[in-house]
């Protein structure tokens, strides 16, 4: 995107923000400014910084909240002056904002013409992913690795050996999970997690860091998430983000047999880190299904309750690659991801009858 465009883009972007305040103040200024560059340039760097605050406080950089409920008048302050900045001076700080106003604008729960053209806008200064900068420490967290049982422990494995037998109105209120042999059969089984961020290493995600007391939400990107996978307590883990929403480039690789086990406005959301990170005991009240790309997780599961299983788990069950499992809403699960090189990979297609989940598109 040339600068003449980006003015454009950011001129109409920013009159619709009516209620940002601050940051819309500043991303006006940041037009008005132009052709004087670097007062442009001061305005958009405080129109984002002012924007930033609310849009952390309302994400809560969680997809269980969803970042499309950030209001709209500081998504539009906020895009507008990451365009401008990002045509004006293409550097980090500008790419990490233009990376979040796309996450915030990519849902499809609202989309429309304004949204439509935001997206465009945001995808077209962006341009191409790069090489990170951005290293963490070697992983070294011996503790916290899933350790193989070492004493036989009861598996009931409720499988389905044929893709045929499986479809998507099968999945009803009630029904036990299910393990489907050979789901991602046309998928791309990204080897690791290196592999799955190849060329958008720059891009930036919510992550979390850490363990219980310590664990926090940030902001990195894709390429501090491959260096992760060689080992540290405080490497990044992406959890449940709309990850093919912000990169519809790797949509593709979800492949069409897997997207078919759920209904088309599933939402699909990318849970990638390295190998012994656990996601504590916990319900959804959505149906699942979930398609494991690359490493192992351990599933543990409770049929449901009114409060937290403590005794055995109905079902104890290993997903390898290429397998997927249904996870019936209500259903208390803990997950852990089983040690590995590469890191592991699983995507989750988040469905409900009740139409409450933002759309996403397979096709």
């Amino acid at each position: 995107m040339n600068v003449e465009d980006a003015i454009t883009f950011a001129r109409q972007d920013a009159a619709n923000a009516s209620d940002a305040y601050e940051a819309a103040a500043h991303a006006r200024a940041a037009v008005a400014a132009m052709p004087d560059k670097q007062r442009a340039l001061r305005h958009a760097r405080a129109a984002c910084a002012a924007a930033l605050g609310p849009l952390r406080s309302v994400a809560a950089w969680d997809a269980a909240t969803y970042w499309d409920n950030v209001p709209e008048g500081f998504q539009a302050a906020h895009a507008a002056a990451a365009v401008l900045w990002a045509a004006l001076d293409d550097c980090a700080g500008a790419r990490l904002h233009v990376d979040v106003a796309t996450i915030c604008a990519s849902s499809a729960r609202r989309s429309g013409p304004a949204r439509e053209k935001r997206l465009a806008a945001l995808r077209s200064v962006r341009g191409a992913g790069g090489n990170s900068v951005a290293h963490v420490a070697p992983w070294s967290h011996a503790s916290d690795v899933i350790r193989p049982p070492q004493k036989k422990r009861r598996v009931v494995e409720p499988l389905v050996d044929s893709m045929e037998v499986v479809a998507a109105r099968a999945f009803r209120p009630g029904l036990a999970p299910k393990r489907i042999r050979d789901a991602l059969c046309d998928s791309t089984l990204w080897p690791s997690v290196a592999e799955l961020v190849k060329g958008f290493e720059d891009r930036h995600v919510p992550a979390e860091r850490g363990q219980g007391a310590d664990r926090r939400q940030e902001v990195v990107t894709l390429g501090a998430l491959r260096d992760g996978m060689q080992g540290d307590a405080d490497a990044p883990y992406v959890a449940q983000h709309r990850l093919f929403d912000q990169i519809p480039e790797l949509r593709d690789g979800l492949g069409a047999a897997f997207l078919g086990l759920a209904p088309r406005d599933a939402v699909a959301a990318i849970w990638a880190g390295p190998g012994g990170t656990a996601t504590p005991c916990h319900y959804d009240p959505v149906d699942n299904v979930v398609g494991q790309f690359c490493g192992s997780k351990r599933w543990r599961l409770w049929r449901p309750s009114s409060g937290e299983p403590t005794g055995p788990p109905d079902y104890d069950v290993v997903v390898a690659p290429g397998d997927a499992l249904f996870v019936p809403r209500g259903w208390w699960h803990r997950v852990d991801s089983l040690p590995c090189e590469g890191g592991a990979v699983s995507v989750s297609l988040w469905f409900d009858e009740s139409g409450e989940l933002p759309a996403f598109s397979n096709r």
